[in-house]
């Protein structure tokens, strides 16, 4: 747009100055008809700045999308990085997880030994509790006890009622077993049951944390979507962009081989219009000549017309008769005096109605005013005497003119010669000023076309400098374009290498639930086996405690 301007005011300045050369020169030459010329090179220069501004406007918006691009690719690094930061906090979740169930199995295997150890020390307890009995374990131990007490109580009754040494031995024997089963069975009952109720604690709390640990994977999991979701939406944002900066640089591909046609036009039209200006050129150069001449011609008649009409006006001058002036203002004031004088009698100390020109006229003739009627005559002969003097001096004066007039004639004659002969070596000199005015003339016009031609050279160089920056500009977008392309094929790969780490990964965390599930339900099983068998016991206890009931009775 800079050399669209720049070719609009040098053809601007062209125009004004060939127009104020003319003017300058003074001759009405007309100037060049270029109107039609001028106003289609500036239709096509007005239609090549519309469509750089199209092509400005195409390169505005690949630089925006380039910049959301770039944006988008920092945040689809960005979510790459935390779905991997996700992943790799989900694996350690799973690890620790699995690192649980460890624990949790080795739990139950504990707790399932114990159980069955806990449950042979209490079937070995002389006391029984029911179902619907809802007692503690310290009452259940209290009662044992007591049992114990009354076995031993029960024995020890016995004694008095035995009959041989041996049976009494027997049963001080017996009673030394009840006292030590009191003190071992119900002591080993309470250990396994403290141990049984530490490893159900911390069965339950390892279920517990397996559970959280299942939650916080959730969680993950529902995150980790989320940003899967929004990484497809930027990928896809992103393969939209590209596409629309494709598009935007084709575009203005065309745009620029559109500008390319123009400039042909253009500069063929100029070429058609220089040469008119150059033929114009050339008929004001012959032009001006003809006229320097005719300009010539009638400055010389100029001033030979004003020479005659000079010596018209000094013979003239010459001719005019000396103290005319004077012995008319006599004549004047002749008259003046002479019908001031009185038809009838009058007083002569009557003074004389006098105008202030009248006034001067008699001091310009160094004569004294009448004052009264009296002095009239006198004044009228002091006026006739100085008429009489003036005319004596004038006839002195022409006679002296006329050998002055001579004399000056003759001095006039010989200036006359001098200045002939001065004025033919002038012509020479213009002349010869001329030629070589005419000379430096066409060398100027010569520089001039010169100097159009170096600047039509010039122009030619910064378009086409212009044309290479273009094309490094469409290189350097393109290698961009390329670059994205392969940053993109990168990240593509990237994407389904760690596509393929994650659905191996998912494959591992399914195959880990679905063992955990299978673990979980093991454990549900078994807990649903316990308690069947604990049932089962009670059952059992209560039927034992009826059987022995029955027994007391009969």
């Amino acid at each position: 747009m800079s050399n669209n301007r720049k070719n609009n005011r040098n053809n601007k300045k062209g125009n004004k100055n060939n127009n104020g050369n003319s003017k300058k020169r003074g001759y009405d030459a007309p100037p060049l008809d270029d109107k039609v010329e001028r106003k289609e090179i500036n239709e096509l220069e007005a239609k090549r700045n519309a469509v750089k501004t199209e092509i400005s406007k195409r390169t505005q918006s690949m630089h925006t999308i380039l910049g959301d691009i770039q944006d988008l690719q920092k945040n689809i690094k960005n979510d790459r990085t935390e779905l991997t930061n996700i992943g790799k906090e989900k694996n350690t979740l799973k690890n620790a997880k699995k690192l649980a169930f460890d624990h949790l199995n080795r739990y139950k295997e504990t707790k399932d030994r114990l159980y069955t150890e806990f449950c042979d020390a209490r079937d070995k307890l002389p006391f029984r509790k029911k179902k619907e009995d809802k007692i503690s374990n310290e009452d259940f131990i209290l009662k044992n006890q007591q049992k114990y007490d009354q076995l031993i109580a029960k024995e020890e009754a016995k004694i008095p009622d035995t009959d041989t040494l041996r049976s009494e031995r027997a049963l001080v024997k017996k009673i030394e077993g009840l006292k030590r089963d009191k003190n071992e069975i119900i002591g080993l009952y309470e250990s396994k049951h403290e141990d049984l109720v530490k490893y159900r604690a911390l069965y339950d709390e390892t279920r517990e944390s397996i559970n959280e640990i299942s939650n916080q994977i959730g969680n993950l999991i529902e995150a980790e979507k989320a940003k899967k979701n929004k990484f497809e939406q930027s990928k896809k944002k992103k393969r939209e962009l590209e596409k629309q900066r494709k598009t935007l640089s084709s575009e203005r591909v065309a745009l620029k081989k559109e500008i390319d046609a123009i400039n042909s036009v253009i500069n063929e039209k100029r070429k058609v219009l220089d040469k008119k200006w150059a033929a114009w050129k050339s008929e004001q150069r012959e032009r001006r000549v003809k006229e320097s001449e005719i300009r010539k011609q009638q400055q010389k008649e100029r001033q030979e017309a004003q020479k005659k009409k000079k010596e018209k006006e000094e013979k003239e001058r010459a001719l005019r008769p000396l103290f005319q002036e004077e012995i008319t203002q006599c004549e004047i004031l002749l008259s003046y005096l002479q019908n001031l004088k009185p038809k009838r009698n009058i007083k002569a100390n009557r003074p004389l109605p006098h105008s202030i020109d009248c006034l001067g006229q008699f001091e310009e003739l160094s004569l004294e005013t009448p004052l009264t009627y009296g002095e009239l005559d006198e004044s009228i002969e002091d006026v006739l005497e100085k008429k009489d003097h003036f005319t004596q001096k004038q006839k002195i004066g022409i006679e002296q003119k006329k050998i002055q007039l001579e004399r000056k004639k003759a001095e006039q004659e010989a200036k006359a010669a001098a200045e002939k002969k001065k004025q033919e070596e002038a012509a020479k000199a213009e002349e010869e000023k001329h030629e070589e005015a005419e000379v430096s003339k066409e060398v100027v016009e010569e520089k001039a076309e010169e100097e159009a031609e170096e600047k039509a050279e010039e122009k030619e160089v910064e378009e086409a400098e212009e044309k290479e920056a273009e094309a490094e500009e469409e290189k350097a977008e393109e290698k961009e374009v390329e670059e994205a392309e392969e940053k993109e094929a990168e990240v593509e790969e990237e994407k389904a290498e760690e596509k393929e780490v994650e659905e191996a990964e998912e494959k591992e965390a399914e195959a880990e639930e679905e063992k955990a599930e299978e673990k979980e339900a093991e454990v549900e099983e078994e807990k649903a086996e316990e308690k069947e068998v604990e049932e089962a016991e009670e059952k059992e206890e209560e039927k034992a405690e009826e059987v022995k009931a029955e027994e007391k009775e009969v």
